[in-house]
This record gives structure tokens, sequence and C-alpha cells, in this order.
């Protein structure tokens, strides 16, 4: 998902050309997120679902055939998300550099603080309580809760939902800032 984003937000800026190019576009700002946004969720969860085929002819799965229909659901609530930030700090930072560091930041604080590799529990109960009810790790937390106790909260799937959201206008009133419309 970074590359993606990285190519279709902050690529062709290096040339001074990205920018250039989203100004004379017939679309609307609203319109060019939200395809940017769609272009690599699509792509992300196609290489996660080929990647999830590949590894269940490997490893043999304790959940039910179900887990593959969830799975893409929750993953583009959780790509929305990422999506969204990647977006904002193409559109806020204008050198390379800075951008590179920013997003290695990111994918450390989203190793380490959703819960991918290490339980949020690991954590003191401050930070874990903090780390829950951020709205990157819901989505994650809320699929392994549907997946291993078949219960569903939809608080933690509604609140990213509306993050992403309003996310998504944020970017556009940045955007449009930027090039200055």
């Amino acid at each position: 998902m970074f590359t993606i984003i990285y190519r279709d937000m902050f690529g062709f800026r290096v040339y001074n050309q990205s920018f250039n190019l989203l100004t004379l576009a017939p679309k609307s700002k609203f319109h060019l997120i939200i395809a940017i946004l769609a272009s690599s969720i699509i792509e992300s969860i196609i290489y996660a679902f080929l990647a999830m085929i590949v590894l269940s002819f490997f490893i043999e799965s304790p959940v039910d055939f179900s887990f593959y229909f969830i799975i893409p659901i929750f993953t583009t609530l959780f790509l929305l998300l990422i999506g969204n930030i990647v977006i904002t700090l193409s559109i806020l930072t204008e050198r390379v550099s800075s951008f590179i560091y920013f997003i290695i930041i990111f994918f450390i604080f989203m190793i380490l603080g959703t819960g991918i590799i290490f339980e949020l529990d690991f954590f003191p109960i401050g930070i874990s309580n903090i780390l829950k009810h951020n709205p990157i790790s819901m989505p994650l937390i809320e699929l392994r809760n549907l997946l291993f106790t078949k219960n569903l909260d939809l608080k933690f799937v509604t609140i990213p939902l509306a993050v992403s959201i309003t996310w998504i206008f944020l970017n556009t009133a940045l955007i449009k800032k930027k090039l200055k419309q």
C-alpha cells in the first residue's frame, strides 16, 4: 500500500509533475482522493488474497472457510485508514527523505502498536488501553474477536469507518489548499 500511494501521490513530485497534473484533472479533488484510495486498496487486497491462497496450501488452518470472506472486509477498513495516513503525509511533506522517514516511523508503529505481531496486552495497561482504542488497531482487534469468539462489536467497525470518511474530506481540503484551488 505504501508504494502504491507513493507512486500515485509522491513519486512524480520529485520531478515537479504530480501536483501540476492533479491541478489539470477534470475530476474533483474528492474523486481523485477516492480513486487513489480505491485503486491502492484493490491492489493490496488482491496481493493479500493471493498470499492467503498460497499460504493455505502450505499451512493447515484451523479457521472456517468463511475466514476468506471476512478478512477482506476488515482489510479494506484497515487499508482505508493506512491509505489516508499515507496520502496526508504525501500532501504535507515536500522532501522525499522526510516522507520516507515518516513512513518508516509509521510502519514501525503499525507493526508494534496495532497488534499485528505483538499482542497489545504485552504493553503496560495504560499504553495497552490507548493502543486498543486507536482507530488503526480497532479493525484488527475486531477481526481477531470475530474469528475466534464469533462476536461482533460494531463500535470497533463504525469508529474506524467514521474516522476514514472524515479523513477523506480532510485530505481533500489539504490537497485543495496545497494546489490553491
